[in-house]
């Protein structure tokens, strides 16, 4: 999805041996272009469900990329449950940024598996230039 919607192409496929088909195009992109990385060097699990925090990690990387920046932020989210999180510097940027912002309950719950609703809303928010930091 990400790689879709940044226009990604890559040079190169088949980097991971349980990764073909439709998928094929799509992963190699975003491996190419340093947003993705498998469970291994040579495998992928491409149906394996991904955590709420995972995407916040590809997010930021393809925020990064889309922005030609290493966007940083100093703010801690206000997260009930931070202290669940492994992925703290990119769950704090996304939240800055407003793509990622917790559920309602205050909470992140950073080890659950995220939707696919969750997952076109949030890469929508990232293509739409969504951004608290600049207004934008």
């Amino acid at each position: 999805m990400v790689s879709r919607a940044l226009n990604l192409k890559p040079i190169h496929s088949n980097y991971f041996y349980d990764v073909y088909g439709n998928f094929e195009y799509e992963i190699s992109a975003a491996y190419e272009a340093g947003i993705i990385r498998g469970i291994s060097q040579r495998k992928f699990a491409p149906h394996r469900a991904i955590t709420r925090e995972q995407m916040a990690v590809i997010l930021h990387r393809a925020y990064n990329l889309l922005h030609k920046t290493d966007y940083q932020t100093f703010i801690t989210a206000p997260y009930k449950d931070h202290r669940q999180i492994h992925f703290k510097k990119e769950v704090n940027g996304i939240y800055e940024l407003g793509i990622m912002t917790g559920t309602h309950e205050g909470a992140f719950r950073p080890k659950k598996n995220s939707t696919r609703a969750q997952a076109a809303k949030v890469v929508w928010l990232l293509v739409a230039g969504v951004h608290c930091g600049d207004g934008g």
